[in-house]
């Protein structure tokens, strides 16, 4: 009932800071000396999320060669379901309006080898590439066990329901969102 309070039991949660917006340091040798000209790489677990607008609705997943993107982050996981808009227009927080693309992409560490199903639901359309070959959605693909370089391409186009989720079945499964502990980024 609109405007009515109710109490609730305390609740403790954890904040965790996005290592994707900002990375600062120095780069030392063994003997705390900076290291001028050292190059620095940045793991984490989960996939680089690369932001683009476009002007007219998408019928399909666009071809991004030569674009730049409005805007870039990190996402711990491709799991952004939203039953009937219930976290409004844009739950994945892209912030570029009604049509627009995401590309997400980084390193899928596959426990064991064997035959896995990939699934995209998106509402407006999604493409998966796994080491670099399209992957046809719902049907088994053999991996060896280790890193492959992945890549999920979601769109959007106009007012829908905004939503994404990257679902595995692993062999002897059972379907799920594929955890952030499976997916790695680099930087």
């Amino acid at each position: 009932q609109s405007g009515v309070e109710s109490p609730s039991a305390p609740m403790e949660i954890a904040v965790i800071p996005d290592p994707g917006v900002t990375l600062t340091g120095r780069v030392s040798d063994g003997e705390g000396r900076p290291a001028p000209g050292a190059s620095l790489t940045w793991r984490a677990n989960g996939l680089t999320a690369e932001y683009y607008q476009f002007t007219q609705p998408l019928s399909g997943v666009p071809d991004l060669t030569g674009l730049q993107p409005a805007r870039t982050g990190y996402v711990s996981a491709l799991n952004f379901p939203n039953p009937t808009q219930i976290f409004g227009l844009d739950p994945i927080g892209v912030g570029v309006g009604r049509n627009y693309d995401v590309r997400f992409h980084g390193s899928l560490t596959v426990p064991a080898a064997g035959d896995y199903q990939f699934q995209v639901d998106a509402q407006s359309g999604a493409s998966l590439r796994l080491d670099g070959a399209p992957v046809a959605l719902n049907s088994a693909i053999t991996l060896t066990a280790g890193d492959h370089e992945i890549e999920a391409i979601y769109y959007q186009s106009g007012d829908g329901t905004a939503s994404a989720q990257l679902i595995w079945t692993p062999p002897g499964g059972v379907p799920g969102v594929v955890p952030p502990s499976a997916l790695t980024t680099f930087a």
